[in-house]
């Protein structure tokens, strides 16, 4: 009985650094960096030319293509060196609660939205108050800071929940960059973000290829061949 506990427990941890070692190539790093750089990219170009069409299609192009070379990382690079792994049910369960979580993020994202362009009317005394603490508009204020700990505490929930502990770090620099910049108009800050962001993820990628190098003839694009 203690041998099968003992086996069980050890099954669960192998899963569990199994699952975790997912998270060392330092991709998902410079993914987040990646998406904090577009946004000061983006807002750096719409200083110069604010155009509707201009600005879709950067986000078109940034967003799709950090988003596919993490992709393409994560099956050419990370595939073949660690192999595919299926988890058991209580990841899966993990997976449920992230989807419970990004929904009631995306409503919260629509009622912000809904309040930024005058569809819901923010309480006359929440604006009197704004205006005598602040001299500025009570959209000034509410919107830098609620997008910014949006960001924060959602970005938060989905690392803890998909045991990315490191991305707290990064999920709280993005908020509170983001804040910054919508507060003063200050898009550099993003860039600078996004460089805090990126160093540990190149270091742990460097780290990451050198200490799993590819064994020549074991895998093909991620794809375990049988011996």
């Amino acid at each position: 009985m203690e041998v099968e506990m003992s086996e069980q427990l050890n099954l669960k941890e192998l899963e569990r650094r199994a699952y975790r070692s997912t998270f060392q190539d330092g991709l998902w790093d410079l993914y987040l960096a990646g998406i904090m750089a577009s946004l000061g990219v983006l807002e750096v170009i719409s200083h110069f030319n604010d155009a509707t069409w201009i600005r879709f299609i950067g986000y078109l192009v940034t967003f799709g293509g950090v988003w596919g070379l993490f992709m393409l990382g994560k099956k050419y690079i990370t595939l073949p060196r660690l192999g595919a792994v299926k988890f058991g049910l209580k990841r899966k369960r993990r997976k449920l609660t992230l989807v419970v979580i990004l929904s009631i993020s995306l409503l919260f994202n629509i009622g912000l939205l809904l309040l930024n362009k005058g569809v819901i009317k923010a309480p006359a005394w929440l604006h009197s108050f704004a205006s005598d603490m602040t001299r500025r508009g009570i959209m000034d204020i509410l919107v830098p800071l609620f997008t910014g700990l949006f960001v924060s505490v959602i970005f938060c929930l989905i690392a803890y929940f998909i045991e990315f502990y490191r991305g707290m770090y990064i999920a709280v620099l993005f908020g509170l960059c983001i804040f910054i910049d919508m507060s003063f108009d200050l898009p550099v800050v993003m860039l600078m973000g996004a460089a805090l962001a990126a160093i540990p993820g190149l270091i742990l990628f460097i780290r990451f290829i050198k200490q799993y190098p590819i064994q020549t003839g074991q895998v093909d694009h991620g794809s375990p061949k049988a011996s």
